[in-house]
């Protein structure tokens, strides 16, 4: 980041950051805005506040022109390092049980990959998007997951149940899989209701985020 920062600054290159909300409070994990606090709990998200501080402070320091697009978990087709992509939606098409982590039941914001690249394409050539951070295009209808098999099955004429790992499984097989060590610590985005804001750009420039239906849809094709 460092590298980034110091390579922009002496090219004049304005800089588009792509973020996930990581950095942000675990407290306000019911409602994330571009307003909530760079308050990170987990190592991963340590690490993406110390960045976001790096470059917030050379904004303010007027020496770089830049802005923050952030996605929350994302979805799309070909999307295979998506967890609902590689957990659900795939398992589903090849007839298998889906799977999930801590509750099915909670409500969850996915960002649809195709919204988050033309939000951040589109933001990346206005005048007045600069110096800010923008929450990408997300469904505010925040579906849990047993919202989504129930639309996956309605779709596939299939009659799946999902199939959650409660967190004793996950802990004790994370003494085996390091993949699982990475999961624990943000358990907090998956045992509770994750709600990802995006009215500030649907209010500033109308741009809307695909329907959480049609975007399964499209994923099964």
């Amino acid at each position: 980041m460092r590298n980034t920062l110091d390579a922009s600054i002496a090219n004049q290159a304005k800089l588009v950051f792509f973020d996930n909300m990581y950095a942000l409070d675990p407290e306000e994990i019911s409602h994330l805005t571009e307003k909530t606090a760079l308050e990170a709990s987990s190592n991963k998200g340590k690490i993406r506040k110390q960045i976001l501080e790096m470059l917030w402070s050379e904004v303010a320091s007027k020496k770089l022109k830049a802005l923050v697009a952030r996605s929350a978990d994302f979805y799309g087709p070909g999307a295979s390092n998506s967890m609902l992509n590689e957990m659900v939606i795939s398992k589903m098409k090849s007839g298998k049980k889906p799977q999930w982590l801590y509750s099915a039941s909670k409500k969850h914001s996915f960002t649809y990959v195709p919204d988050a690249g033309k939000a951040t394409a589109f933001l990346a050539l206005q005048e007045d998007s600069w110096n800010q951070a923008w929450n990408l295009p997300t469904d505010s209808s925040y579906p849990s997951l047993e919202e989504i098999v129930r639309i996956l099955n309605e779709e596939l004429g299939s009659s799946h149940q999902v199939q959650v790992m409660p967190a004793w499984l996950i802990s004790v097989l994370s003494l085996f899989m390091s993949i699982l060590k990475e999961v624990k610590e943000l358990r907090y985005q998956l045992d509770q209701d994750y709600c990802f804001d995006s009215k500030k750009i649907q209010q500033k420039y109308g741009i809307y985020p695909t329907p959480i239906r049609e975007g399964l849809k499209n994923c099964l094709r």
